[in-house]
């Protein structure tokens, strides 16, 4: 048996965090790659399954076993394959480069008969590349049509509150969050899909329950978040209006992943082994729900 490597390497014209945030989505290779004919995702993040049908005829099943999100890097082994290999494992890292435009390396290690290594790789070299540039070509066009980003405006008014209270207004939004994912999932007509949003509600109110049984409650918080709760919901109904489902599954699968931040940014200054772990549970709870909504948001915006 012969042991081969193929990388590709691309430098696109779009910054790097969105090329990441459109390999960690999974989907969407039949919108990059010209050989793929549909590409269907059961499942999110680590655990999914993308399964994909080539034009020519041929299926193809992925099996996502990595999903780092410091380094960037999404690794899959391919379980089911037309091509002649015995194994399969592609990794899709994201580089900053000078500029803040990505680098995107994507490496298959495949074992093969020695006869059919050269012929593999060549197909790969020539499909990846391919599917890199359909990628960026994809990026370009929906860069018109970016999500608005609610840092500026709603983390100045969370870091203006003393903060020992900030933990339990995170909870106030995260029981919102679990609202609105309700009120979601109550108008989805897929059942699959209504069913992954109950289950967001769930993990939202599960990290509330968390951050308010870790966190004491505070003599002036009712002033603090009569002032400032109404504001932050004022913020999202003005970022959510008039914007497709896609979108707002988009918006708020960025807020998942500030709150992610925040649970893990107060969990480093904690000294107690057992908070710090609750709160690190709490930011995977906000990823997880992340994750679902990227999956939904990439099936929606298929041409």
């Amino acid at each position: 048996m012969a042991h081969t490597k193929v990388t590709i390497a691309r430098k696109m014209t779009v910054p790097a965090d969105r090329a990441w945030e459109a390999v960690r989505a999974i989907g969407r290779l039949d919108v990059w790659f010209p050989t793929i004919g549909s590409c269907r995702v059961e499942g999110a993040g680590v655990g999914a399954h993308r399964y994909l049908t080539l034009k020519r005829g041929g299926d193809i099943t992925d099996h996502i076993v990595e999903i780092d999100v410091t380094r960037r890097r999404l690794t899959y082994r391919r379980v089911k394959s037309p091509f002649a290999v015995t194994s399969y494992r592609g990794t899709v890292e994201v580089f900053n480069s000078f500029d803040a435009c990505a680098i995107v390396v994507w490496t298959v290690d495949f074992e093969s008969e020695h006869a059919d290594s050269t012929m593999v790789a060549d197909a790969l070299k020539a499909g990846i590349g391919a599917g890199v540039e359909g990628m960026e070509r994809d990026l370009q066009r929906s860069a018109g049509s970016e999500v608005p980003d609610l840092d500026a405006r709603v983390l100045p008014l969370i870091r203006a509150l003393p903060a020992a209270i900030q933990p339990r207004l995170l909870a106030q939004l995260e029981r919102a969050a679990a609202d609105r994912y309700e009120a979601w999932a109550a108008a989805c007509p897929d059942p699959v899909r209504a069913q992954g949003l109950r289950a967001c509600a769930l993990r939202e109110r599960e990290v509330a329950q968390r951050a308010e049984a870790l966190f004491a409650s505070q003599p002036d918080e009712q002033r603090h978040f009569r002032d400032t709760l109404p504001r932050i919901a004022q913020e999202f109904e003005a970022a959510m209006a008039n914007r497709s489902l896609d979108d707002q599954y988009a918006i708020q699968a960025a807020a998942e992943r500030r709150g992610a931040a925040f649970w893990r940014s107060v969990a480093s200054s904690l000294p107690d082994v057992r908070a710090r772990e609750a709160l690190a549970a709490c930011a995977e709870l906000e990823e997880q729900s992340a994750e679902f909504l990227d999956t939904l948001v990439t099936l929606g915006r298929r041409p």
